[in-house]
Parts: C-alpha cells; sequence; structure tokens
C-alpha cells in the first residue's frame, strides 16, 4: 500500500511513476490467464458454431416443410371443392388423387396455352 503525502515537491510524481509501474505489473501478470480464457472461449465457440448452424437450418427446414404441406392441403382442398368427383375417393386411394391433381396441373398448363394461342390469334389482322 502507498503512502499518500502528497505535498508539492513532495515526491508526487515519482509516486504516480510508482502506481503507473504497479499497474503494468498487475496487467502483465494477468494477461496470459485473460488470454488464454478467451482463447478457451473462441475455441467453444467456433465448435459450437456449426452446431447451431445445423440446428437451426434444421428447424428452418422442418417449418419449411410444415409450411409446404399446410399450402399442398389447402390447394388440394380448393381442388376438391371444384371437382367434386375427387371428394367422393377412398381415404386409401391417395395414388388417385395425386394422379388426377397431376392430370388437372397438365389440363391448367393446357388451358393457360390456349389462351396464349388465342390472344396471339386475335392479334394477327383478318385478311
Amino acid at each position: 500500500m502507498l503512502r499518500r503525502d502528497v505535498k508539492p515537491g513532495n515526491g508526487t510524481s515519482l509516486l504516480t511513476y510508482q502506481n503507473q509501474a504497479n499497474m503494468k505489473k498487475q496487467i502483465e501478470n494477468a494477461k496470459p490467464a485473460v488470454e488464454a480464457r478467451a482463447s478457451e472461449i473462441y475455441y467453444r465457440e467456433k465448435q459450437l458454431a456449426s452446431e447451431r448452424y445445423i440446428h437451426t437450418r434444421n428447424k428452418e427446414m422442418e417449418e419449411l416443410k410444415k409450411e409446404n404441406n399446410r399450402i399442398f392441403g389447402r390447394l388440394l382442398n380448393i381442388y376438391e371443392k371444384k371437382h367434386p368427383a375427387l371428394s367422393n375417393h377412398k381415404a386409401g386411394s391417395l395414388s388417385v388423387t395425386k394422379k388426377k391433381l397431376e392430370n388437372a396441373k397438365i389440363n391448367h398448363e393446357n388451358l393457360k396455352l390456349g389462351a396464349k394461342l388465342i390472344k396471339m390469334g386475335s392479334d394477327v389482322p383478318d385478311q
């Protein structure tokens, strides 16, 4: 512990120098421990980062799958309401439903193509 009888010309600059020297020694003594702790935390975080990334990615994938299933279910319900023949299918005949859904998609694409051709034909002037 330092004595603090600070008077002008009574070694105040020496006291300041001693305080600075003591602080430097304390910092130098603490530096290896702080660096060791920091590097330990850094390596631990580096190892956990990949696990966190994988966990987050899996979670997002599960959420996307749920959302896709929900949207597909809504589309199927809308399709069944527009085409009542599909609503009479048996619960076990999912492949029949898939085939009918694929056929409906093909029909929809054909209708879009037909509408495009009609539009193109109407743009041509009559001769």
